[in-house]
């Protein structure tokens, strides 16, 4: 659960940074958000509080002076992507900088992460089992509301947003493209369940055996080792599928950036890194 924090706490800052909403209000108050986020699972006591607070502090200062520079960088080479033109093998070399962005962070943050569930208590664990049915529930709910065409309206959209904060509003022909491209898009909402579920299963049995060295190990490296140990083939076939499609469109449409959506694409990935390499700046040392 712990470990799934830091995977969360990685992918909200790249959401973050990349989206610009309010960059440095929310990674200097990561510390806080984390943390709520884990009360909504299970209360530490305050020795594990204290453990958690220094720990994290190590791999924040870790993150902002050794992970912050990097985005910069990444995202300064993005941005002359504009200039050269986008080819398919560069689309797919950004996501694999991304995922090389939150694994490192997990890398980084595994040993404590572990440290900390041995620590818990039966009655945390407990705790934390009642969490995750009350948090089923209210997923199970949540299905419920949308149909399938509802949900690529969603995708759509939030690619559209996501999108035109780069390039400015996208034009009549973009938007139709991205418009045939939800078409294909395969909703997979009952297949996350269904690994959701087992991924929460397997955790479970982890923790009983936290006290044995050698079972805790092993159960880990499981666990908290590629998502995709415990995807169904249905899910692995439905990500690939989603994970080509999202690349495709992202490369037509950036390909087709008229003059001005260029220059709006190389000011705001500028913008992104000045902000990361101010924040890496603020060290207090």
């Amino acid at each position: 659960m712990f470990i799934t924090q830091i995977r969360i706490c990685s992918l909200l800052i790249l959401a973050n940074l990349l989206a610009g909403c309010g960059v440095q209000f929310f990674y200097n108050n990561l510390d806080s958000m984390v943390r709520m986020q884990l009360e909504d699972y299970i209360e530490l006591t305050e020795s594990q509080e204290a453990f958690f607070e220094a720990e994290f502090a190590s791999l924040w200062m870790w993150h902002r002076q050794e992970e912050l520079p990097q985005y910069a960088a990444d995202l300064d080479d993005w941005a002359r992507l504009a200039d050269d033109g986008i080819i398919d093998s560069e689309i797919d070399q950004a996501f694999t900088t991304m995922q090389a962005w939150w694994q490192r962070v997990e890398a980084k943050g595994t040993p404590w992460a572990m440290e900390l569930l041995i620590r818990l208590e039966d009655s945390q664990v407990q705790e934390l089992e009642e969490a995750f049915a009350e948090l089923n529930v209210k997923r199970e709910k949540r299905m419920k509301r949308l149909d399938v065409e509802d949900r690529r309206r969603r995708w759509a959209k939030n690619f559209e947003r996501l999108l035109e904060r780069f390039t400015g509003s996208l034009d009549a022909a973009q938007k139709q493209y991205l418009k045939r491209g939800a078409e294909r898009y395969r909703p997979a909402s009952a297949l996350w369940r269904e690994y959701s579920l087992a991924w929460q299963k397997a955790f479970l049995s982890l923790l009983r055996v936290r006290h044995d060295a050698e079972a805790f190990a092993k159960g880990y490296a499981y666990v908290f080792g590629p998502q995709e140990a415990l995807y169904s083939e249905e899910l692995k076939a439905a990500q690939a599928h989603n994970e080509a499609l999202s690349k495709a469109l992202i490369l037509s449409i950036l390909d087709s950036m008229k003059e001005l959506q260029r220059e709006r694409f190389r000011e705001t990935l500028a913008k992104r890194a000045r902000e990361l390499r101010e924040l890496a700046a603020e060290t207090g040392s």
